[in-house]
């Protein structure tokens, strides 16, 4: 009876829901409502087009832009060659005149053949490379700054506009301007004050990564815009077609549904009447009962465990739909009736060897028990991992049966052999492990830190990870550590920690922080052990900084120094003397005797070229037979000349090499800042000149720069 009635309300529910009045059915049976969809497909295909012609415009201005940073990363690489070198000397002609701008009381010169040059300046380049590119192309190149020394570099409304913005950061400009009644694309990138533009540009008042003007590209648009408008013109096509594609085929199918729509609605009409005659009695005889029930099986199918009725002997008498689900039933039915251990198949009974109590047992023994260790099978023959309760039902204080819940645990099991896992792994890690609470007091440790750190857990608990502190490490680093932890962030960094033992040791450290309802509760902090790595890369910092040969600063570790030098003397207003050495006499050893020789001799003259200067001084090699000497708070020529004559007497000593005598000497260049030079280049570069007049003028000698340009040096 109760199926019937529920198939009948399923039908008069069909019926009802084809009426006509029904919002659907409205739409599909009048006409004036298919402009919906229409309305729909076509802000639809509108989006997408406005969409695609927004991304066909973004990627050529893209493009665009990518050819004028091309171009304005070839001008400034060429800008900063050209700076690098101090300026490029070139023959002055009428199409290179001298350049009125700079200044430079080296900017003409005359050869020793009488060829009068001029210095490039990276600006002046600058200009000399637009006009070339100008001529072969419809590029223009125009260096321009908001206070230019050439007039001819002031920037128009556009360009400043663009200056002005990189003072507040902005990286480039680009975008496509009117022009002649044509179209050109202009970039502009803001040009950044290096250390080898200050030669240049320090008397303006920049600094090191000022902004000082910028250079701008611009080009012929046209190509670019004919292409973008040719992309557009595609997409308008394609969204037509689409738009009438989708309209078209939307109002066939509505037209096909209107028409079958109609044939459902007159069948409904016809059936509708019957199905509410047979049905009107069965529901008035069923409807009290039905509602009592219903109540009922709410409450009892909203469980979310299985909930079984057993008489006194484990025989079910009622179950709800959980506990059919649970045990794979096709329906509650399939339990009523059955001895609930034979249908659950009650896994501990089946699979021991002992004698385990089965449900029914707990039933009759009419006392309340549980369990959350046992497991049921499945209608399939799946075990799976329960937690049940027995609680017996009494009736005039007599036994009549127990009601028995149980749920599926499985993810609960899952979830503890995860946390398991979990604390396995982070015990047994390679990593060192620590866990505090938001005070910083240590809760946990695992086994690889008690190896690392040779603290044992007993020792360690309760306390802070202040023990490790070596004193080394420094304070900002602790600082930027809490300001991160505090803030709610994880911290990466590098301490240098101290072990039980008084030993120290370098540790990668990241520090995380655990919440709990968006509050810091504790640290977990994951270490790893890199003192191997660290001496590692001292090795190899000590290889890329000293020669391998004769264990001297290498180039890189002596323009270093120099220019540290070079910036103290000029902070406290001391000389300094910069000498390039020249060994005269040691090709002809190499060639004659071998490299072994050769070698033999460089050491040995490192060890002289040591032995002859003071704690403070730097003596390197550059390459070859090529040293300099860097000395700090020269006090005079005097001094500077004995550490020469030193130098010269040291080299002139022979030497015995496998039997073989060898005899070499010095040829000295000296360069003296700020009498000659107020750069360490120039001081490099004078005094690689003064060297090479010493080897024209006798060999085994020295001479000054000074000398070269305006006579006697005097400090």
């Amino acid at each position: 009876m109760e199926l019937n009635v529920k198939k009948n309300n399923e039908n008069i529910s069909q019926a009802l829901a084809w009426n006509k009045d029904a919002l659907v059915n409205s739409f599909i049976l009048k006409p004036v409502y298919w402009l919906l969809p229409i309305a729909i497909w076509s802000i639809i295909v509108l989006t997408s087009y406005l969409h695609n012609v927004s991304q066909i415009q973004n990627n050529i201005e893209e493009i665009a832009a990518n050819k004028g940073r091309f171009v304005f990363s070839m001008i400034e690489d060429v800008r900063l060659w050209n700076a690098r070198h101090g300026g490029v000397y070139v023959p002055r002609t009428p199409q290179t005149p001298s350049n009125p701008y700079l200044i430079d009381d080296t900017k003409d010169v005359t050869t020793d053949i009488g060829q009068e040059l001029t210095k490039l300046n990276p600006a002046y380049m600058t200009r000399q490379l637009g006009d070339v590119i100008r001529e072969n192309s419809d590029t223009s190149i125009h260096i321009t700054s908001l206070i230019p020394i050439n007039p001819d570099n002031a920037p128009d409304e556009w360009e400043a506009s663009a200056l002005n913005a990189f003072e507040k950061r902005a990286r480039e400009r680009f975008e496509f301007v009117p022009f002649d009644g044509d179209t050109q694309f202009r970039y502009i990138a803001p040009l950044i004050t290096k250390q080898a533009c200050m030669g240049c540009h320090e008397h303006q008042g920049y600094k090191v990564g000022d902004v000082r003007g910028g250079i701008s590209v611009s080009f012929d648009a046209s190509p670019f815009l004919n292409a973008q408008d040719t992309q557009i013109a595609s997409q308008r096509m394609i969204h037509i077609v689409t738009w009438l594609l989708l309209c078209g085929l939307s109002l066939l199918a509505l037209f096909s549904l209107r028409h079958h729509l109609a044939i459902l609605l007159t069948i409904n009409e016809e059936q509708e009447a019957i199905v509410n005659l047979r049905t009107q009695d069965l529901r008035e005889e069923s409807k009290k009962r039905h509602e009592a029930q219903a109540q009922f099986r709410r409450f009892i199918d909203a469980s979310a465990e299985g909930i079984v009725a057993l008489d006194a002997q484990g025989i079910c008498t009622f179950a709800n739909l959980k506990a059919a689900q649970l045990l794979h039933l096709s329906s509650p039915d399939d339990l009523i009736g059955q001895n609930f251990d034979d249908v659950s198949r009650y896994h501990s009974r089946l699979e021991s060897n002992t004698a385990v109590p089965t449900i029914a047992d707990a039933v009759r023994s009419g006392h309340q028990t549980g369990s959350d260790s046992e497991h049921f099978r499945r209608a399939t023959g799946e075990a799976f991992p329960v937690e049940y309760y027995v609680a017996p039902v009494h009736e005039d204080q007599n036994l009549i049966g127990a009601v028995l819940t149980f749920s599926d645990i499985t993810k609960r099991k899952e979830r503890d052999s995860e946390l398991l896992k979990l604390s396995t792994a982070v015990e047994e890690s390679p990593a060192s492990t620590i866990i505090t609470d938001s005070n910083g007091k240590i809760e946990y440790v695992n086994k690889r830190f008690s190896e690392i750190t040779g603290f044992t857990k007993g020792e360690i608990l309760g306390k802070t990870p202040r023990l490790l502190k070596s004193g080394y490490t420094p304070t900002e680093t602790y600082r930027s550590m809490w300001t991160n932890l505090r803030a709610g962030k994880s911290w990466h960094g590098e301490l240098l920690n101290k072990k039980k033992d008084g030993s120290l040791f370098w540790e990668e450290t990241l520090i995380s922080p655990i919440k709990h309802n968006g509050e810091v509760t504790h640290f977990v902090a994951v270490k790893r052990d890199i003192t191997g790595y660290k001496s590692e890369m001292d090795e190899a910092w000590r290889q890329a900084n000293y020669d391998a040969l004769t264990k001297l600063p290498n180039r890189n570790l002596f323009e270093d120094r120099l220019e540290n030098a070079v910036a103290l003397a000029q902070r406290e207003e001391r000389n300094l003397a910069l000498l390039f050495i020249d060994l005269d006499g040691f090709k002809q050893i190499n060639d004659s005797y071998g490299h072994d020789a050769g070698d033999f001799v460089l050491k040995t003259m490192a060890e002289r070229l040591q032995s002859c200067l003071r704690h403070s001084d730097t003596a390197a090699r550059l390459g070859g037979d090529e040293f300099t000497i860097i000395i700090q708070d020269a006090t005079s020529i005097e001094a500077i000349e004995n550490v020469a004559d030193k130098i010269i007497r040291e080299t002139a000593q022979e030497m015995t090499y496998k039997q073989n005598v060898f005899a070499v000497s010095a040829s000295i260049g000296i360069a003296v800042l700020p009498r000659d030079a107020n750069s360490a280049k120039d001081l490099v570069r004078f005094a690689d000149v003064a060297m090479y007049i010493a080897k024209q003028r006798g060999k085994n000698g020295y001479y000054h720069y000074a000398d070269f340009i305006k006579g006697q040096p005097q400090i």
